[in-house]
């Protein structure tokens, strides 16, 4: 972490990551060789990035001073480091002209906190460019004003790479209407075979456009274009013990993702083969 001040302290006491971090880097040289407080993390300078073969480096430092602390050190982002700012999603869609305003909540998930949120083409955008450099591949705003609203609505974009854990939710109606790109929603039995694809793209691709789901089913999506920009209603609230994933469908973080993607998409070429 760059930036040995009062936004480390804050980011590092709200998410509580600091065993995550192997050092805070500050070219102060009268904080070189200190401890911060709470965690007791070493305060270093900033060519030990490059001898200690750090990977990833989050600069807790306002916006104003990112751009300089990236230029002054090169060589980190030569060998193969990467910048990336505690604030990653609020100055990076800011920054690449996103109009809305919003606050983050987890992950990959911001809330719009305008009266009466907007979307424009150039949010939009803006939201495409951030996907494609997150690590997740996805990002989502909330229009709704948080988890226990009793209608959520989410712009949602998802890259190529994305992967969609299959999934249902119980006792939940939910539909999605696609505004850019072109993905297939597989729904799928028990035993995960496929039940029925819906080949998708915006309107004026002459796919089909929307679906509505009234009664729980097991789903995903995979995406036939760069990306996938669409829209999601659902009812809340949103419990977690709602979402069911079954057993056969690889977790997030499970190294065969690609692999059962491959199937996946044999599958559902071959059951569009025969049921086209």
């Amino acid at each position: 972490m760059f930036g040995a001040g009062h936004l480390a302290v804050t980011f590092l006491s709200v998410m509580e990551i600091s065993d995550l971090i192997e050092f805070v880097v500050d070219d102060n040289p009268n904080k070189n060789g200190l401890f911060m407080p709470l965690d007791g993390l070493p305060i270093r300078a900033s060519k030990f990035l490059t001898s200690e073969y750090i990977s990833l480096c989050l600069l807790s430092l306002n916006s104003q001073n990112q751009s300089m602390v990236i230029a002054s050190n090169h060589r980190f982002n030569e060998s193969g480091g990467v910048f990336s700012s505690i604030f990653f999603w609020l100055f990076e869609l800011s920054r690449r002209g996103c109009s809305m305003n919003f606050r983050l909540e987890s992950g990959a998930a911001l809330y719009a906190i305008d009266l009466v949120p907007a979307f424009t083409k150039a949010d939009v955008s803006a939201l495409v460019k951030n996907a494609k450099t997150n690590v997740r591949g996805r990002i989502r705003i909330c229009t709704h004003v948080n988890s226990l609203a009793a209608v959520h609505e989410m712009l949602i974009v998802h890259t190529r790479e994305c992967y969609v854990r299959p999934h249902l939710h119980n006792g939940k109606d939910e539909s999605l209407t696609i505004i850019e790109g072109e993905a297939d929603a597989l729904f799928m039995h028990e035993t995960g075979e496929i039940s029925r694809v819906i080949q998708m793209g915006e309107f004026r691709t002459g796919r089909t456009w929307q679906y509505r789901l009234s009664t729980p089913e097991i789903h995903t999506l995979l995406i036939r274009s760069e990306y996938l920009v669409f829209f999601e209603v659902t009812n809340g609230p949103i419990i977690r013990e709602q979402t069911v994933f079954p057993e056969w469908a690889p977790a997030d973080s499970d190294s065969k993702i690609k692999e059962y993607l491959t199937d996946l998409d044999a599958r559902s070429k071959e059951w569009l083969a025969v049921n086209s």
